[in-house]
């Protein structure tokens, strides 16, 4: 059994209608664009402070290691049994004496000898000072690894979330091109029927021609020819034909 054209486009026109998400649907996809988008951009913006402070730990945990390389040379230097720093004192001395006639100047040389060469008080704080530094530096270099794993977690997180505002673009797009489609279906329907009024009124200005007229007699022609085919009276139905096409 065949199915009428006129029933398939009232299901095609059902589907379409079943499709198309409802005004409820469409505020509750737009809710949740814009929470997404609002999401992903303060974690966007979380991950960029994370890298600052990951980048201050990273010059702080460098000033570390400056500090302690500055005071390890200070230790080597204090405890070289060679004699470089020795020597270097011992010619401060005799210069300091040297210049006996000027006590200030004397004082100043003896003091640049006892800082070259300097003393168990000196080398005890430069032992502490580089254990202290070393732990610090310590603690910096493990935050350093805890901050990277939590910047790699939010790295994570924000690559989800991209692609779920991927997806729900898609879906806003199909929506919108849906819209698009049924205002200009709607437009489309209007100006066929506009058309075929205006070229009907035309026809019928140029040769007389008139539509409702030509539709009656075609309705009375279809009607007296089957009553003639009912009726066995074939000769009715060719003149009435024939009446049609004067």
């Amino acid at each position: 059994m065949l199915i009428p054209l006129a029933a398939l486009l009232v299901a095609q026109a059902e589907g379409v209608r079943k499709k198309k998400p409802s005004t409820q649907q469409v505020a509750q996809q737009a809710a949740q664009h814009a929470a997404l988008k609002d999401e992903i951009e303060k974690l966007t913006q979380a991950q960029e402070d994370l890298g600052s402070l990951q980048s201050q730990d990273g010059d702080q945990f460098k000033s570390y290691l400056d500090e302690i390389d500055r005071l390890v040379a200070r230790k080597h230097q204090l405890t070289d049994a060679s004699e470089g720093p020795r020597g270097e004192a011992a010619a401060l001395e005799r210069e300091a004496a040297s210049v006996s006639s000027s006590p200030e100047q004397a004082a100043v040389l003896r003091e640049a000898a006892v800082t070259i060469q300097g003393s168990g008080d000196e080398l005890r704080t430069l032992n502490a000072e580089i254990e202290h530094a070393t732990e610090k530096g310590r603690e910096i270099d493990s935050r350093k690894s805890h901050r990277k794993r939590i910047d790699q977690a939010v790295s994570d997180r924000l690559r989800l979330l991209r692609r779920e505002e991927a997806r729900l673009d898609d879906k806003v797009e199909s929506a919108n091109d849906f819209a698009s489609f049924q205002r200009a279906g709607e437009q489309d329907d209007s100006t066929d029927a506009d058309y075929e009024a205006d070229s009907a009124s035309g026809l019928e200005a140029a040769i007389g021609w008139s539509e409702s007229e030509l539709e009656s007699d075609a309705q009375n022609a279809e009607e007296s020819l089957s009553a003639g085919i009912k009726g066995g009276h074939g000769s009715a139905a060719v003149n009435v034909l024939k009446g049609i096409g004067r």
